[in-house]
């Protein structure tokens, strides 16, 4: 790990995201090569849960030391800064990049926060709905080729395309906003009147099969 310390430690130091999806993500802004799709889940009770798709060049993983002994410092970086974020990833590869997919399940905003939005975001509750404010804070260099935050639904964004309770932004810029429902909201009023229909069907079936 020496030899990659000394080459990218600018990087590093510079970047407050300590956690692998993070660290990674910051060896690539400096290389000025790699792609990147990541996508935010917002759920009821501050739960979040975020998946990355990340193709890193094979020469950064050689420099590193190779492929194992990299995986690991990143881990061992990632574990002292999140230790209750439960985190797991699996890889493949194509041609001379390895393509690392990341998944991670917290709770709390501030948390989702520090480890995704490298502390940037806004994240506030206005009533029943979620609004996040981000102004990107990863250079050109870096390919982001698709950022998605995903909820029961979207009430608001400035994303390039907005479907199925998804807003996705493709090579993010300048600030991200949105506004929306976390997963596992129950819309009451929309909900109600089904619920009462059913509860009334079956006291009446009940009744009548009482009579037989």
């Amino acid at each position: 790990m020496d030899e990659f310390l000394r080459i990218f430690h600018p990087a590093l130091s510079c970047w407050r995201w300590k956690a692998l999806l993070i660290m990674i993500t910051g060896i690539l802004l400096l290389a000025g090569c790699g792609t990147a799709d990541t996508e935010v889940i917002f759920y009821e009770g501050e739960r979040w849960h975020c998946v990355t798709r990340l193709v890193v060049p094979m020469e950064l993983v050689e420099m590193a030391g190779g492929e194992e002994a990299a995986e690991r410092e990143l881990l061992s970086q990632y574990q002292k800064e999140a230790p209750r974020v439960k985190a797991s990833w699996d890889k493949e590869y194509e041609g001379r990049n390895v393509v690392y997919h990341f998944t991670l399940d917290g709770t709390g905003w501030e948390t989702l926060n520090r480890i995704v939005f490298d502390g940037n975001a806004t994240i506030n509750r206005e009533k029943d709905q979620v609004r996040i404010r981000y102004p990107t804070s990863w250079g050109a260099e870096l390919v982001i080729s698709s950022l998605t935050l995903k909820g029961d639904k979207v009430i608001s964004s400035n994303a390039d395309e907005t479907t199925n309770g998804s807003a996705i932004w493709y090579h993010p810029t300048g600030t991200i906003e949105a506004v929306l429902v976390e997963k596992g909201h129950i819309n009451w009023p929309v909900i109600l009147p089904f619920v009462l229909a059913f509860l009334v069907a079956g006291i009446m079936i009940l009744r009548s099969l009482r009579r037989l």
